[in-house]
């Protein structure tokens, strides 16, 4: 996986031992010599390997390693459903509205924001964000049931009533209110995964570039 993490020099060297493996093959040999031992060989072995080309910190193959491989191109993953999926998982309601406008940042972000070896705006990163929205929303709905709670001790002082028990009689938060909400924990997730990360020239651009993909939202000066 990820062959090309590995250095040139030890690349090249694992070129000549899968070419020793697959001559065996092809001769139908019942073992080979690799690194001065004598190893079994199975007819029905096979070599996989994965990379990223042209990817920050890898290494480009060597000739004599590519021609031992054929190439299998990959299809690009549709990040909108995944991410839809994976906001559904998290408990956001508007997972198939915002799923697109968190996505439609992130591709700006990479096609705008200046060239820096440690920016990452993939699927990795994606994900921390929205596992991050998840819980930002965990804790801003609980954070409304204990005001709920509160306010309904304060209103019934003096009577013989008590706060409603957690996880009964809630009041939810409602359709137009829960939607602020989620966009504001996926705006929050979004600064507390990427801002780290910027260097100061990219910060306007940044916010720059959330406030015309979520433009109804207000955002909190830092």
């Amino acid at each position: 996986d990820e062959f090309n993490r590995l250095e040139e020099r030890i690349l090249s060297a694992v070129s000549q031992q899968i070419l020793t493996i697959q001559r065996g093959l092809q001769e139908q040999l019942s073992g080979v010599e690799l690194v001065g031992r004598h190893v079994q060989l199975n007819s029905t072995v096979g070599v996989f390997v994965t990379m990223n080309p042209g990817y920050a910190g890898r290494s480009e193959l060597p000739d004599n390693l590519k021609a031992l491989f054929r190439a299998v191109a990959m299809a690009k993953p549709d990040l909108a459903l995944i991410t839809q999926v994976l906001l559904f998982s998290q408990g956001l309601v508007r997972a198939e509205e915002l799923a697109q406008k968190v996505v439609l940042l992130f591709t700006m972000c990479a096609e705008q924001l200046s060239p820096q070896p440690h920016y990452d705006f993939g699927l990795r990163a994606l994900k921390s964000v929205l596992v991050g929205a998840g819980a930002l929303k965990r804790s801003a709905l609980q954070a409304h049931l204990t005001k709920t709670a509160q306010a309904a001790n304060a209103a019934n002082l003096g009577a013989e009533a008590r706060a409603p028990p957690s996880g009964e009689e809630e009041a939810p938060l409602g359709g137009s209110e829960l939607g602020a909400v989620e966009r504001e924990v996926l705006i929050r997730s979004c600064d507390n995964t990427v801002l780290p990360k910027l260097v100061a020239e990219d910060l306007p651009l940044y916010r720059s570039l959330v406030d015309s993909v979520f433009p109804a939202q207000e955002r909190s000066a830092d």
